[in-house]
């Protein structure tokens, strides 16, 4: 996994919304997951 304050970073982005010009908008979703197979980092973002 990342360092710590890579981590930090990338887990305040959660619940962020930034809204685009075109009226769009893009939301992040991050956890920390258990790492498996498909999120071998053990970090979900959405």
């Amino acid at each position: 996994m990342m360092d710590d304050a890579g981590l930090e970073t990338l887990l305040s982005l959660d619940g962020e919304v930034f809204p685009m010009d075109s009226g769009y908008w893009t939301k992040f979703e991050v956890k920390v997951v258990e790492a498996d197979a498909r999120m071998p980092h053990g970090i979900s973002i959405h």
